[in-house]
């Protein structure tokens, strides 16, 4: 099931810092759901890993549907769907599950064999590239959108790290190219300008691997893009991160 018109970039998203389940006191806004969520504690096939799911309210109700296949799961089936502003749960399975908002970035369902939280992912943002963002590191967790694949242009979860300049990125979760724990991408970070080299298989057994020279730009702190073979590929940082 996968409500319809719904594409791979949330809508614009106001920051609201709320604790508590659904809206709070009544002099605040409503907590916002909607948007693109990391997802861990998801339990497939005797293990966990986490998961990309899009968040989207039709006709009432929030549906959480999921952004890419897995072994359990096709992309499009729905996680969970509720109305938690109203009864602070939601349906996940045939089981109802509590809610709990912690600020605006995290979300947690309480189910009882076992917690998921949810960690809020950057919008896209087209802004023109700011030249002094001030101190800021790229060190943490995002999706990526946009890399090519033989599998096509599938959303990823990836690890960034960046000390000095130097800048490496590694896979969180595969795809048909580049399994996880692969480290993909490095370069050098000089201000807000990226230059890496990109990589689009995993090294053989001598360990060679060819690498493709990419720029790109930090836009903000929480989003940056990189040309790789002409193609963008867009990172928004997981917000609500735990490293």
């Amino acid at each position: 099931m996968r409500a319809s018109g719904v594409g791979w970039i949330a809508g614009s998203v106001v920051w609201l810092g709320m604790l508590g389940c659904g809206g709070g006191d009544q002099d605040q806004e409503p907590f916002v759901y909607e948007g693109t969520w990391a997802v861990e504690g998801t339990v497939c096939q005797e293990g966990s890993e986490p998961q990309l799911v899009e968040v989207e309210r039709v006709e009432g109700e929030l549906l959480a549907w999921v952004m890419r296949d897995d072994a359990c799961r096709q992309r499009g089936e729905v996680l969970w769907e509720g109305q938690p502003d109203t009864s602070g749960k939601v349906s996940l399975g045939d089981a109802s599950v509590a809610v709990r908002s912690e600020g605006a970035h995290r979300l947690h369902l309480e189910a009882a064999d076992g917690a998921l939280l949810m960690r809020r992912v950057y919008p896209e943002t087209g802004p023109p590239v700011r030249p002094d963002l001030g101190e800021f590191s790229l060190s943490g967790q995002w999706m990526m959108e946009g890399y090519p694949c033989q599998d096509g242009l599938v959303p990823q979860l990836v690890q960034v790290r960046e000390a000095g300049g130097s800048l490496g990125v590694t896979k969180v979760l595969g795809d048909g190219c580049i399994g996880a724990g692969v480290r993909f991408i490095e370069g050098r970070l000089d201000g807000t300008s990226l230059e890496v080299d990109a990589y689009l298989e995993p090294p053989d057994d001598w360990g060679e691997v060819e690498g493709h020279p990419s720029t790109g730009r930090v836009r903000v702190p929480e989003y940056f893009r990189l040309d790789v073979l002409g193609q963008s590929v867009g990172f928004r940082r997981v917000l609500g991160d735990l490293s």
